[in-house]
């Protein structure tokens, strides 16, 4: 349908990818982009941090259609990633970054932290076999409100919520006066005939319900999941690992760290309320996996001034936000900036480019492609 609206623009972005794949291609097989990564490496003064950031990691098979909250990185990618990783990079942990940043020590060039936010299972089930496999070390951000708890959160309800309605049941909710507003604006309007309908309702209701008092978001969605027949979506997919689970990787070389107790959105609760969270996310790890923990995330990138400074009275080392970048000389410990790894390294027909993925890693893919971000 885009192609038809806009003749153009699909013309331009596929002139664009045919040179991205060349030109990667060109670049990685020829060992000019080591070369160049070389010469990189003995002009920095600095060393620089690539922070990358994973949610889900999926096995779905070829063609099975996924919602974005359950899409990420296909399982046989990420073993790609990581073992492309273990070979060209060193990997590092956040201790390592905070030490780094208070000028305690030096780091070499293409220096790499793995993160996982949310804690869902298929970290343990799909990512911790391949971490273990390469020896690679990673940092799980979890809640323990839906740790080993079986809940999952009102993200992923309303996933299934979408994934599996009928129109005429979102559109019998339209009227229901219980909703705010712009939700009911949202179902009033709603087409679900394709996938792309399906996730462009997701993702507008999930859109405006993070930007609201997070109770009120969850009342909603509680509210739509008893009216609407989402039990029969594959809900077991949304759960987060158990406690089990959990200490199991701890025991194995994979961090823990806090991500708040329930997930709300720091800057829209009240202070006392968004300290708790904080406070005691990481308490309550600790207690359960008998390890320090160190490091907190800001759930959904939101984050300002006052809960930079509560995450520091918390006892934390630093913190991860959602803004894109890398982590270099002078850049916020409790601001750290990461890449997210829902990024497309595809060449057609689909298939995972090692040399688009070596590119994008090389810490020169904003001069290679010409461009100013990722």
């Amino acid at each position: 349908m885009n192609l038809i609206r806009n003749p153009q623009s699909a013309i331009r972005n596929w002139m664009r990818d045919l040179f991205k794949i060349t030109w990667s291609a060109f670049l990685f097989y020829t060992g000019l982009l080591f070369l160049l990564q070389f010469i990189s490496s003995r002009r920095k003064k600095g060393g620089e941090v690539f922070i990358l950031k994973y949610h889900r990691i999926s096995n779905f098979e070829k063609g099975e259609e996924a919602f974005p909250f359950e899409t990420g990185v296909k399982v046989e990618d990420f073993e790609r990633q990581i073992n492309y990783l273990s070979q060209r990079h060193r990997i590092i942990s956040l201790k390592e970054v905070a030490a780094y940043l208070e000028g305690e020590s030096e780091l070499p060039p293409l220096s790499v932290v793995i993160t996982f936010d949310d804690g869902y299972e298929d970290a343990f089930l799909l990512a911790y076999p391949i971490l273990k496999k390469y020896g690679v070390k990673a940092i799980v951000f979890i809640s323990p409100a839906y740790t080993g708890t079986g809940v999952i959160s009102w993200r992923d309800k309303l996933t299934e919520i979408v994934r599996m309605a009928g129109l005429s049941e979102i559109k019998q909710e339209a009227a229901n006066l219980n909703y705010p507003d712009r939700v009911r604006e949202i179902l009033t309007q709603a087409e679900l005939d394709t996938f792309k309908d399906r996730i462009d309702v997701l993702k507008d209701l999930t859109e405006f319900l993070k930007r609201i008092d997070d109770k009120e978001a969850r009342a909603a969605v509680d509210n739509l999941a008893r009216r609407v027949a989402w039990q029969q979506g594959d809900w077991k997919r949304h759960l987060n690992v158990s406690w089990e689970q959990a200490a199991e990787m701890a025991a194995n070389g994979i961090e823990f760290g806090a991500h708040t107790l329930t997930h709300p959105p720091l800057t829209k609760i009240a202070s006392q309320q968004a300290m708790y969270e904080i406070k005691d996310s990481k308490q309550e790890i600790e207690q359960r996996l008998g390890k320090a923990v160190s490091f907190f995330c800001y759930p959904y990138g939101d984050f300002n001034e006052e809960t930079k400074a509560m995450v520091k009275e918390a006892g934390f080392m630093g913190a991860c936000c959602s803004k894109y970048g890398v982590v270099e000389r002078g850049s916020d410990l409790y601001a750290l900036k990461r890449i997210g790894m829902e990024l497309k390294f595809d060449a057609p027909p689909g298939r995972f480019s090692k040399a688009i993925f070596a590119v994008e890693m090389s810490g020169l893919a904003d001069m290679l492609f010409f461009r100013g971000g990722l």
